[in-house]
């Protein structure tokens, strides 16, 4: 692996470990219909399990009101059982060969609960997103042991995995906030404090890891680069 091919493979896995965030954002309820929050429900049909999207056409005539229109009439009651069982939490009507869904209004404890929930999302996006920056300088660490890569070259790579780790820790803090704003708290300075109450402290912590994690790295390293005979006395 060279260096090049070390900082497209962190580009790559840290752009999946986002979209992963946001296609978990997309079943959120935020108050608004949104054909994202049911065209991953799983329908057992046909003999199979198959994905809504792929059974019928998903529509927003109302700003919270979801139709959904069966490719088969023959699927409607497949359909309605599994939006039932699905963790949505909106009954769904059946009228006819159609199926309507009524987004209900979010009660203010309702909304700060998927704030809450959209954070702890965030949060872990932002785990996976240094766990790839990791794994990028260790396999930096291999070609420098490997005499491929020059101190100079080391840092360049690992100057270069931060910026990414910077960019892409940043589209979360973003996709959060907007996510936030759909929900109804918006991101204005007098509602700011639901979005800081969730992450201030998780960044606190999750940074504090993470530094910890590198000086174990950085000792480990220099365990390994130490004489034996200096390891024994």
């Amino acid at each position: 692996m060279s260096r090049d091919d070390i900082l497209l493979e962190a580009e790559m896995s840290m752009e999946k470990s986002v979209d992963y965030m946001v296609h978990e954002f997309a079943a959120v309820r935020t108050g608004k219909a949104s054909p994202g929050l049911v065209e991953n429900v799983d329908v057992h049909a046909y003999g199979s399990t198959m994905k809504l999207k792929q059974l019928a056409l998903i529509t927003t005539p109302e700003s919270r009101l979801l139709v959904v229109q069966p490719f088969d009439a023959g699927t409607v009651q497949d359909i309605e059982r599994a939006l039932k069982e699905s963790k949505i939490g909106i009954m769904p009507a059946v009228d006819g060969k159609i199926i309507r869904l009524p987004i209900p209004e979010l009660s203010e404890e309702r909304r700060k609960e998927l704030v809450r929930s959209l954070g702890k999302m965030a949060e872990e996006a932002r785990v996976r997103v240094r766990n790839n920056r990791r794994s990028a300088l260790d396999e930096a660490k291999k070609l420098k042991a490997a005499g491929v890569l020059t101190e100079d070259g080391f840092r360049d790579v690992e100057d270069e995995v931060q910026k990414l780790t910077d960019r892409f820790v940043k589209s979360v803090d973003d996709h959060l906030k907007h996510k936030v704003s759909r929900v109804g708290f918006g991101v204005a300075p007098k509602r700011s404090f639901l979005l800081n109450l969730v992450t201030q402290k998780e960044v606190e912590l999750t940074k504090k890891v993470h530094d910890r994690e590198d000086a174990l790295a950085n000792t480990r390293d220099a365990c390994a680069t130490q004489p034996a005979s200096g390891m024994l006395r």
